[in-house]
């Protein structure tokens, strides 16, 4: 036998119904402290921005290193070769 039991509820009914705080206020104004601070200093979000480019490409670089190869960098020797072969021709 199988009983399948559907409940459409909202975020908020869930919360209530569980007796889970609302936490909706909190998060607003953690979320506007935190835009006010990297608006504040440019410093702060660039260094941000950076940490969060190099968190992404991580594991291209990881991907990168398991097939022998640096992603992040070219093979400039390598570049100028296939330019100066196709100068001769």
């Amino acid at each position: 036998m199988k009983i399948n039991i559907e409940i459409d509820v909202s975020p908020a009914e869930a919360r209530e119904f569980f007796g889970l705080p609302n936490v909706q206020a909190l998060q607003e104004r953690m979320v506007n402290q935190f835009a006010d601070r990297l608006e504040a200093s440019v410093e702060q979000r660039d260094e941000f921005m950076r940490s969060m480019f190099e968190t992404a490409l991580e594991p291209w670089q990881v991907f990168g290193r398991m097939f022998g190869s640096n992603v992040t960098t070219t093979d400039k020797s390598s570049s100028a070769k296939t330019s100066g072969d196709k100068q001769k021709s």
